[in-house]
């Protein structure tokens, strides 16, 4: 079964890929392939003594961040660093789940500071400076998260000792650059990925299709443990659920996504609530029984909307919401990266809406095995 391949990020800079996924098995998403010559590459320059001291440069910048990056850390061998930000939460999520199992594949170890907004969620990344896989001991340990002014400074420190890096382009410095036009994927199973981990310096990547299905299929749980969310975000999921299963055979989630799908794409995937009611009526026509309903979006949502469906909110937190549609038994909603997440952390089966008119079979969808992927 596929994971995660990816569907087109839901962000303003890529408008171009058509979702052309309909049902998924849970946390299977789609893809499409290119081939890894098409990446841009920084202009020439003769700078192959330029290694030596763009290392010292890294070890300097990223000591200065705190005792998370002194001394080993600092100098490992092989190590891959995140330089852009891509979209919003199921975004980065998705990307870095590929990339985490890429570093668990191949023993390396994953910075990604621009996932600094959202690293307090988290378990794994809400004391870690850079967001680093895999996470060190003596993080694990402590209590306390780190502080805004420090992930700037992670933040900052990367985007400069990238642009740097670009500067310093011999032949073997360009090797550490993967920046990826929009649409274009690259294979984090495939030789040229493995080649150019063997150098050692950093290998900088910008772009959103990094993947290998393989890798994230035989890494899915550790992926899924490094984004645990913290307890203090769990305990309102947690009790959402409950209170949702009290009285229910089945917990359907609804995810309804307003705000920017208003123009994204035409306002191609803007469906009024009105028209999340219908769908939701023909479930519980179809499925019977006591069907309750977890709603989560950025909609205006009025319970009297849903006059005589068994509808329970999300918590209202963005994390919260995400987690808490992962808890449920079966995902309805637009194509969007939040929803597919949640597919992939709760291994829950998902369907995507395309079109106003679409119809939902019930049965057919939840237990569906198809393997969806586009050319």
């Amino acid at each position: 079964m596929a994971i995660l391949a990816s569907l087109a990020p839901i962000n303003k800079r890529q408008t171009q890929n058509p979702n052309r996924c309909r049902i998924h098995t849970p946390g299977q998403l789609e893809t499409r392939r290119c081939t890894p010559d098409a990446r841009r590459s920084p202009s020439q320059v003769d700078a192959n003594s330029a290694l030596p001291v763009l290392k010292s440069h890294l070890v300097a910048l990223l000591g200065a961040a705190g005792p998370e990056f002194t001394g080993k850390v600092a100098t490992e061998s092989w190590m891959i660093i995140i330089t852009d930000k891509y979209g919003q939460l199921g975004n980065r999520l998705i990307r870095s789940a590929h990339l985490i199992a890429a570093a668990k594949e191949h023993g390396t170890c994953l910075m990604d500071p621009m996932f600094a907004p959202y690293a307090s969620y988290f378990k794994s990344t809400r004391n870690s400076v850079f967001c680093r896989y895999p996470v060190r001991k003596s993080l694990r340990s402590s209590e306390k998260p780190s502080r805004l002014w420090q992930r700037r400074l992670a933040y900052h420190l990367t985007r400069e000792s990238a642009r740097m890096t670009q500067k310093l382009t011999g032949p073997r410095l360009a090797s550490r650059f993967i920046h990826l036009q929009d649409g274009e994927v690259y294979d984090l199973n495939g030789s040229d990925f493995r080649t150019r981990l063997e150098s050692s310096a950093p290998l900088w990547l910008s772009g959103f299709w990094f993947r290998s299905e393989t890798l994230l299929q035989t890494h899915q749980n550790e992926v899924r443990r490094h984004f645990r969310i913290s307890s203090k975000h769990q305990a309102p999921v947690d009790r959402r659920i409950a209170e949702a299963r009290q009285s229910g055979d089945r917990l359907v989630g609804i995810h309804i996504r307003h705000g920017d799908y208003q123009t994204w794409q035409g306002g191609r995937y803007f469906f009024p609530v009105s028209k999340y009611v219908q769908w939701m009526r023909s479930i519980c026509e179809q499925l019977g029984g006591k069907t309750q309903f977890l709603v989560c979006g950025n909609a205006d949502l009025d319970p009297d909307q849903f006059a005589g469906l068994n509808v329970h909110f999300g918590p209202g937190h963005m994390v919260e919401d995400l987690y808490a549609l992962a808890a449920t038994d079966w995902l309805v909603g637009p194509p969007s990266t939040f929803s597919l997440w949640a597919s992939f952390y709760g291994n829950v089966p998902l369907t995507i809406l395309e079109s106003a008119d679409q119809t939902i079979d019930a049965n057919s969808d939840i237990t569906s095995t198809e393997l969806v992927h586009a050319a």
